[in-house]
């Protein structure tokens, strides 16, 4: 018999609107029947299937997905979906036990949680149901497993280094146990890429919405992105939303055709902020990728409103009406951004659009509340969208302002009107910028996407500047594919990499991390079936080891 070492590696790629998506997930557990949500096991199933392709039985394939959890540095990181813990290369017993149940689910494998209930601690750990007894365990242990359900559910320790299925730690045994069975799995919009010995070659997608595929019916925001996906392919694409860039939700699935051109057509029904960002997952050698953040502004909801000799009235739902008349008022800030660095740049191609009176008719009205507005109602209306640069502050927003706010500006404020320039449904483009070495921001241009610019580049020498874009009382501002640009100062740049920016783009490159996988590979020259030969294919199929996961930093430093 001859033996050879052959060196493997597992490349998984996890794309950051896969990862912010389970950031954004529920993490609380109020019992022990909520784990089943954090197993995903389509989310990892790339990973599964190479590891299967890797394994000869059940119990080796097993055996290998411990090998790359017990690669994970511990850590005391709290429950975490199995994305989290690839990307974060670290978790503690329950997460490292989720991603080692979720691998082996993906494979097909059934598996349970079992909880360990120390005096001091709690401890976790995977249960996985084989069809035979597993046979590759050290010398000195026995298998160990538990019953549920008619099933044994054979021991397999996630944390440390070097077990095996069926092998129990000897501070955990005797120790009382709950067995968790897995029924059913948490959700998992997309998966990781994964590739064996190669890394997988890049690609990108793209994300932008034409105005002609734009429509408003009163307070409905209906609208149809397209993309593509480079090089093309055929395969889904997966679109994320979050109205504060933090908390991310899906919004919907696509399918690319040959030319890996996609569409969805997407509602929106509440004014504000909306962040939308499309992903694909990977395949065929390709790592999967992101588009850069699509930014979506609506104004406030139309008013249903009289003018009366003397005042004004709405109608309103009834039992909401300060609510509803407190959100009627319109949004104040929708975007806030601090500019302390230099080289700023600031790119973003705008436009404004019509929405429509709704009709008022009896059943409208009948199901509606009338509510006397004081006489400066309009003027507290936040209906002037207005673009703010402080320079004393050195901050960007983009603000909705009542005409009692334009009125009682400081005079030192500078005021720039260009609504009446701005025309409805036409394209343009908004850049400000910041020159290297003056720390000053210098100036700001909007101009149309065909034709001269609306006003000559605005020099801002220290003061305020609120430049007036439109009125958005019944009408819209859409942003497409808006950047933000910055350079950090010598002593920020560190900082700066984990700073999160609402109006960064995000990378196109995915996180990817590499599994180095050894094994023992067998070849039988000789067919001589002795007992010291099985032994020695015993052990072939027992050694396994997985280095640690390698580009470590490179990994938080794309995510972040």
């Amino acid at each position: 018999m001859h033996y050879q070492l052959i060196q493997r590696k597992i490349f998984v790629s996890i794309t950051w609107s896969l990862y912010v998506f389970y950031k954004s997930q529920p993490h609380a557990i109020y019992g022990l029947s909520d784990y089943w949500r954090f197993i995903t096991p389509t989310a990892v199933e790339p990973i599964a299937n190479i590891l299967m392709r890797l394994s000869q039985d059940e119990e080796e394939f097993a055996n290998m997905v411990l090998s790359v959890v017990h690669q994970i540095p511990y850590s005391r990181s709290g429950l975490k979906y199995p994305v989290e813990t690839l990307l974060e290369n670290n978790g503690d017993c329950g997460a490292l036990s989720i991603l080692a149940a979720s691998l082996m689910a993906a494979g097909g494998l059934d598996v349970a949680l079992i909880y360990y209930e120390l005096p001091n601690a709690s401890h976790m750990a995977v249960g996985v149901s084989l069809a035979k007894t597993p046979t590759r365990l050290k010398a000195n242990f026995k298998p160990r497993g538990y019953l549920c359900n008619g099933k044994r559910y054979w021991v397999a320790e996630c944390t440390g280094s070097g077990w095996h299925v069926g092998e129990e730690r000897d501070d955990l045994k005797g120790a009382p146990v709950k067995l968790i069975p897995i029924n059913r799995f948490g959700e998992a919009p997309a998966k990781v890429a994964a590739s064996l010995d190669d890394p997988p070659m890049q690609s990108s997608i793209s994300l932008n919405v034409p105005p002609q595929a734009i429509q408003i019916n009163g307070s409905i925001f209906t609208f149809t992105v397209l993309g593509r996906i480079a090089p093309a392919v055929i395969a889904d694409v997966v679109l994320y939303m979050s109205r504060d860039a933090s908390s991310w939700a899906l919004l919907g699935k696509a399918r690319t055709n040959i030319s890996g051109i996609y569409n969805l057509s997407c509602r929106l029904s509440a004014p504000g902020i909306y962040y939308i960002v499309a992903g694909w997952s990977g395949c065929n050698g390709l790592s999967g990728s992101d588009s850069p953040t699509l930014i979506i502004l609506t104004g406030p909801r139309p008013l249903i409103q009289f003018q009366g000799p003397l005042f004004n009235y709405t109608f309103l739902r009834w039992g909401l009406s300060e609510w509803e008349l407190q959100a009627a008022r319109g949004m104040d800030t929708y975007i806030l951004l601090d500019m302390m660095y230099t080289g700023i740049m600031i790119d973003a191609e705008f436009m404004i659009l019509r929405g429509e009176q709704p009709p008022l008719d009896y059943e409208t009205l009948e199901n509606l509340q009338m509510i006397r507005l004081p006489e400066d109602f309009d003027m507290q209306v936040r209906d002037q969208l207005a673009l703010i640069l402080n320079v004393h502050n050195k901050s960007v927003s983009l603000k909705g302002l009542s005409i009692h706010d334009i009125k009682t500006l400081p005079a030192e404020v500078k005021i720039h009107n260009l609504t009446h320039l701005i025309a409805i449904g036409r394209p343009y483009r908004l850049t400000i910028e910041e020159h290297l070495p003056l720390d000053d921001l210098e100036g700001m241009a909007i101009f149309g996407l065909y034709g001269p610019a609306l006003e000559s580049t605005i020099t801002l020498d220290g003061a305020v500047h609120v430049i007036l874009l439109a009125s958005i009382r019944n009408s819209l501002m859409v942003l497409r594919a808006p950047s933000f640009s910055r350079t950090p100062t010598p002593t920020m740049q560190v900082e700066t990499h984990h700073q999160e920016n609402p109006l960064s783009t995000p990378p196109i490159w995915p996180a990817i991390i590499a599994f180095s996988a050894t094994f023992l590979a067998a070849w039988i020259i000789k067919r001589k079936r002795s007992k010291k030969t099985r032994y020695k294919i015993k052990a072939a199929h027992n050694c396994y080891h997985l280095a640690r996961i390698t580009l470590r930093n490179s990994c938080a430093l794309t995510c972040c």
